[in-house]
């Protein structure tokens, strides 16, 4: 009995239906492996967000050892003091650690609390002021940013009794401001304008979180850095 298709329709249809099928599993192939190297990426920078907060840690705890350190040898009741004041904040930086954003009203209480541990050390010589500012929900910032850029002020400057540190957080539309006075020498000035881990660390991070960086200001008497403000949904 002959057939009700001709079979140059019945080979053309078979050819048809072969060739749509494999289009589709060749599109099937292709979502299948970009989900494979978006899983991949996702993981690869989990990985190093993860790496650049434990390079915080041994950081901050190394920088700190050594004050203590030195505290020990001159005025035991400072140490005594500053190692109370460390073992509270250091428990605020690792509750903060594995969070890859913080509210900025915590950051700015951080800083607050840095500062006094940072005092212990130099007799009330680092003055912090915060502007008043407007915050919304869904504002966040990196934590131990501005740990890490008054650390940075710190390092770079003769804080003494005779010439204070003094320090200024503010905030201009999207960007969070830590501005400090420079207490330079000459010789201190080619080394005050590099930058060291805290603030790698900081600038890599950025890049990473929000594929953009804070932006740094400096002449010969002030240093400024302007932390990006970073929105999302709120955690």
């Amino acid at each position: 009995m002959d057939s009700d298709f001709p079979d140059e329709d019945f080979l053309g249809n078979a050819y048809f239906f072969c060739f749509v099928s494999c289009i589709l599993s060749f599109v099937m192939l292709l979502i299948e492996y970009s989900r494979i190297i978006d899983e991949k990426e996702k993981a690869r920078v989990e990985l190093q967000k993860k790496l650049l907060s434990m390079q915080l840690n041994p950081h901050f705890i190394f920088n700190s050892f050594n004050v203590l350190n030195g505290l020990i040898s001159t005025n035991q009741e400072l140490a005594l003091k500053f190692s109370s004041k460390l073992a509270r904040f250091y428990r605020v930086v690792l509750s903060n650690m594995d969070n890859d954003l913080i509210s900025i009203d915590n950051a700015l209480n951080m800083a607050r609390d840095y500062v006094d541990l940072l005092n212990v050390r130099f007799g009330n010589s680092i003055c912090l002021e915060i502007e008043r500012m407007s915050v919304l929900d869904d504002e966040y910032i990196l934590p131990c940013a501005l740990q890490l850029t008054i650390e940075n002020a710190v390092k770079h400057n003769h804080v003494r009794d005779s010439s204070k540190l003094y320090l200024t957080i503010k905030r201009e539309d999207n960007m969070l401001i830590l501005k400090n006075n420079r207490i330079l020498s000459k010789d201190d000035v080619v080394e005050a304008d590099s930058c060291g881990i805290g603030l790698k660390n900081l600038f890599d991070r950025y890049n990473l979180i929000c594929e953009c960086e804070p932006v740094i200001k400096a002449d010969a008497s002030f240093y400024e850095i302007m932390l990006p403000i970073i929105k999302r949904k709120k955690l």
